[in-house]
Formats: structure tokens, sequence, C-alpha cells
């Protein structure tokens, strides 16, 4: 059987505070089963979720390297996606 955690657990979990996790479940950004008027989360969903929404699969955006991390200026014109 799967393992359920509590909003707690998943908080602490995804390093995330509790009315956070809470905001993003109502707004159907992470996966949760309602029981008994409380949400609990199938860990294994949840890892599938993170592996699903990971920016491995998602275009990455860089600053071009031409200045200092720290100096870095985050001009538009600088932006450039890679795939």
């Amino acid at each position: 059987m799967t393992e359920l955690l509590t909003t707690k657990e998943i908080a602490s979990y995804l390093k995330l505070r509790p009315e956070t996790v809470l905001r993003k479940v109502k707004k159907g950004e992470i996966p949760a089963i309602k029981i008994g008027g409380r949400f609990r989360y199938d860990k294994n969903q949840i890892e599938e979720w993170l592996r699903y929404n990971s920016t491995l699969n998602k275009d990455i955006f860089a600053i071009n390297d031409r200045e200092p991390a720290k100096h870095r200026s985050k001009k538009r014109s600088e932006v450039t996606a890679i795939k």
C-alpha cells in the first residue's frame, strides 16, 4: 500500500510552509486526496509530480555570462532560452 502524508509532512518534504502547500492544493498545483475533511498526499504521486515538474522537462532560461554572477545585469536582451 502507498504511504499517505499529512500536510505538515508534505510541507517538510517539499521545504514549503503548510499554508503554501494548502494554497497550491486548492489551486490544483499539487496532487492531494481529501479524507474526512483533511488533505492527504500519496508519496508516490508527489514524487511523480516532482519528476514531471522538474526543470529537465521545461525550457531553461539563462543569462549570458559576460559579467561576474554577483554583478550580472538581468536585461531582457541578455536572456536566452536553452533547450
